[in-house]
């Protein structure tokens, strides 16, 4: 196989574990509703915020793939981070504004847990040992 076609598998993989960890947070908020019902969807509405935001990041920068397309992947990092910058500035102020059951500081812990998936994939990915015969 391409080696630099497995590189960009790899990468979309790595971040496809990112959301994948990020959407655990998601349903932890969920679960968190018998506790609290206001809590646990303030967690589970920060979370989200912080899992659109990334996916729309991570779709622009991996929209073009391979090392011929440098100059098309640098402009969709810069794209994808900032719409995800606006992305997440608007979900905020719809969330404070719009949405009043919820609070405000829960919201603000769903999106830095799921922010915190961040520093926690290369500690997982590490630890995780290929099986024989396993392909990206």
């Amino acid at each position: 196989m391409n080696p630099k076609l497995l590189r960009y598998r790899r990468h979309c993989a790595s971040a496809s574990k990112i959301i994948q960890l990020q959407t655990v947070v998601i349903g932890v908020g969920l679960l968190a509703t018998v506790y609290s019902e206001t809590a646990g969807l303030s967690i589970s509405a920060g979370a989200l915020i912080s899992v659109v935001a990334n996916m729309v990041f991570f779709y622009c920068l991996f929209a073009a793939g391979g090392a011929k397309h440098i100059k098309e992947i640098v402009r969709g990092f810069y794209l994808g981070e900032a719409l995800k910058l606006i992305l997440i500035m608007v979900s905020f102020g719809v969330c404070f504004k719009y949405l009043g059951r919820l609070s405000p500081p829960m919201i603000v812990v769903g999106f830095l847990t799921a922010q915190a998936m961040f520093l926690l994939t290369p500690l997982i990915e590490r630890f995780q040992r290929p099986t024989a015969g396993a392909s990206l």
